[in-house]
């Protein structure tokens, strides 16, 4: 494929989601027509193993047969058609890799299969590379035959003089980027030159373990077996064609395998896949066979950076071009200088990011998920080189309408995975607030990517609370930007499961409201009526219209709503009558609430409470909320006639608070309602 055919297919990808239903129906029945022709078997075994249907020891084998002898396979596993086609397995090594290091596992069976399909092949023939560092083995008849052509006429064939051109390209790259070389093997192979063999196998290619190395630290010998001749291999960009193509990206992977090993031999297989498939980048840059895989890691974001299968692995290539882009290409190689020691390549990596960039590794993460959303047609030319063919992350939800209040995340990203959220602005002006709130279990990092447009971005990170997983960012002048994503990101580096977080976005206004209480004292007089006072405050420039509602527990207060214009920077006061009903008990507690809401925007409000307290008022023995005629009249009747005691108990008749109802409290309640007016000491308000 031509890079400009990569460039169009870049932008249909971009134009799949608006094609018609029976457009995509078509697609999607010839996609299932095309897997049902082609499958890549050791996907099905691994599925099967992951599922509990197969032992360490029925996998081990099945894969075996599967990269040796796949005809084998289909007679041996069910779930296989013969009329099957297989698609090549990426790199056979983590099988063998895997085989090794649980070799305690496998039965005798397993373990002969593997000594006579493992074991250095003897081939015909072999030549040695121009550097002198590689010897090549291969046949020229037979099954595991290389293609004879020899356009040169020096007795090797052009695939073999092509191969050795490659691996010495691979092996000036690595000597130019500062790595160490595999050690010799000795005898192994014939002398101790670095051992390549070229055999008809279902794979690209594989690199072998063959002991323990010279080193103090946990290296290993090896030597490398490549494909035979690529044929039917997927489609690359290499302009010299495919099968060239193909062989430059394993004689880079594979030998860069080999170098990993000569570092730390017990490495993860995840980190070993992405780093020998993003090396293809640096050496083979032209090739873009790793394009064949990026979708299997773009399309999942939330997935763990860590995890293997589904070729997940191989697209997660991108890592090491965003590590070697970003900060330095050294790092990589870093890393692994550091994992002789450590024997943990990831935590190697993470030492030298701190000490050389004052970075940790998980807010490297998080950026490289940002890097992730600016590609394909949001590629703004400062990120990936070739982010304009890598293909689109999934947005799991998009936003037009705001609010947004507590959203649950689109997905659950596992640790060192990811998702995203499209906020589309439109024509929406002022300050916004996004808010992030993970699961406490986890540990978060939150990444904002403010768009101007298609491809004018500018990311900020979001400070977020350990322990918590809370933070928010304000956005000032929302309408700079076309849209606005949030990218959550899980750093809990093991977690397997994934949690959720919970998002929100919203205007945070020009206006604002502040609601104080302004009566400090909160007693009534049973059955009485009175005021209570509260400060509305707007604290802004702008002058705005507030709703002020009004209600208590009691029905003491009707609910009620009333508009109040306030200038900028000003109070006023507003006052709500309070009446607890003739009758009510004394002390009965009620809460009085004022509620202040902005009429230019809902979501600037605020609210206060207080407490009315039911009193006695002395004098008022007909107990109605008062003090008049009547209780005069019913007090005279009390004293003097036999009347009804005073109400609710006889101490509302001392209005003279001396202790005792008597004559003398008559006498200073005549004063009060007609002489002096001087109400009850007894009474506080």
């Amino acid at each position: 494929m031509t890079s400009q055919m990569r460039k169009m297919t870049s932008v249909l990808r971009q134009l799949l989601p608006v094609l018609t239903g029976v457009v995509l129906t078509a697609g999607l029945c010839s996609q299932a027509r095309a897997e049902l022709r082609s499958i890549n078997p050791i996907e099905v075994i691994e599925r099967d193993y992951t599922d509990g249907n197969l032992s360490f020891d029925e996998k081990a084998r099945l894969e075996l047969l599967a990269i040796h002898r796949p005809d084998e396979l289909r007679q041996t596993y069910q779930a296989l058609s013969a009329a099957t086609e297989f698609l090549p397995v990426r790199c056979a090594t983590p099988i063998i890799w895997e085989i090794k290091d649980r070799w305690a596992e496998l039965s005798d069976e397993t373990r002969a299969l593997y000594v006579a399909l493992a074991t250095r092949p003897v081939r015909q023939t072999g030549i040695i590379s121009p550097s002198g560092f590689f010897r090549l083995h291969y046949d020229t008849v037979d099954i595991h035959a290389v293609p004879l052509g020899d356009s040169n006429g020096n007795g090797t064939p052009d695939y073999i003089d092509n191969c050795a051109a490659y691996l010495d390209t691979s092996l000036d790259s690595h000597l130019t980027l500062g790595y160490i070389l595999p050690p010799g093997d000795g005898t192994a192979g014939g002398d101790s030159l670095y051992d390549v063999y070229f055999s008809e196998i279902m794979s690209y290619g594989i690199t072998y373990p063959d002991g323990a190395g010279p080193e103090s630290w946990n290296d290993a010998i090896s030597y490398m077996v490549m494909n035979n001749n690529f044929i039917g291999f997927p489609d690359n960009d290499d302009p010299e064609g495919d099968i060239q193509g193909s062989a430059k990206v394993t004689a880079a992977h594979e030998f860069h395998h080999a170098v990993q090993i000569s570092y730390e031999a017990g490495q993860g297989i995840w980190y070993a896949e992405l780093d020998a498939t993003h090396i293809e980048d640096l050496i083979f840059d032209q090739v873009n066979d790793n394009y064949n895989y990026l979708n299997s890691f773009m399309s999942r974001p939330a997935q763990s950076l860590m995890r293997r299968g589904n070729l997940h692995e191989y697209g997660a290539f991108v890592w090491g071009l965003y590590v070697s882009q970003r900060f330095d290409t050294s790092l990589m190689r870093a890393a692994w200088e550091g994992s002789r020691f450590s024997g943990d390549v990831l935590g190697s990596l993470s030492d030298t990011l701190m000490s050389r960039y004052g970075w940790t590794l998980d807010s490297a993460f998080a950026e490289f998920c940002t890097w992730n959303y600016m590609v394909a047609l949001r590629d703004d030319g400062l990120h990936y080189e070739e982010a304009w063919y890598y293909p689109s992350p999934p947005i799991g939800a998009v936003h037009s309408a705001f609010p947004i209040v507590d959203r649950l995340s689109p997905d659950e990203p596992e640790g060192y995975g990811c998702c995203y959220s499209l906020f589309q602005i439109g024509s929406r002006t002022g300050t916004f607030r996004i808010e992030f709130d993970g699961d406490d279990s986890r540990e978060w990092m939150a990444e904002v990517v403010l768009s101007e447009n298609l491809t004018t971005h500018h990311t900020i990170s979001m400070t977020i609370q350990p322990g918590t997983g809370e933070g928010f960012l304000d956005i000032p002048d929302i309408e700079l930007y076309e849209t606005v994503a949030l990218v959550g990101v899980n750093t809990s580096e093991y977690d397997t499961v994934g949690a959720n977080y919970r998002y929100s976005m919203y205007s945070v206004s020009d206006y604002g409201v502040e609601l104080s209480v302004v009566t400090t004292e909160n007693r009534i007089y049973s059955g009485s009526s009175r005021d209570f006072e509260f400060l509305v405050t707007n604290p802004s420039e702008d002058g705005d219209v507030y709703d002020l509602v009004y209600w208590d527990d009691s029905g003491w207060v009707p609910l009620d709503t009333f508009d109040m214009y306030i200038g900028g920077e000003n109070s006023r006061v507003h006052s709500v009558t309070v009446h607890p009903p003739p009758g009510t008990s004394v002390g009965v507690v009620s809460a009085v609430y004022c509620k202040a809401a902005s009429r230019n925007d809902t979501l600037v409000v605020d609210s206060v409470q207080t407490t009315a307290t039911t009193i006695l008022q002395y004098g008022d023995v007909t107990f109605d909320g008062g003090v008049d005629v009547g209780d005069l009249t019913g007090l005279i009747s009390y004293l003097f006639i036999q009347g009804s005691e005073p109400l609710p108990t006889e101490e509302s008749g001392n209005f003279d608070c001396e202790g005792v109802v008597d004559v003398g409290d008559l006498t200073d309640l005549i004063s009060y309602l007609f002489i002096s007016f001087v109400n009850s000491p007894c009474n506080p308000l």
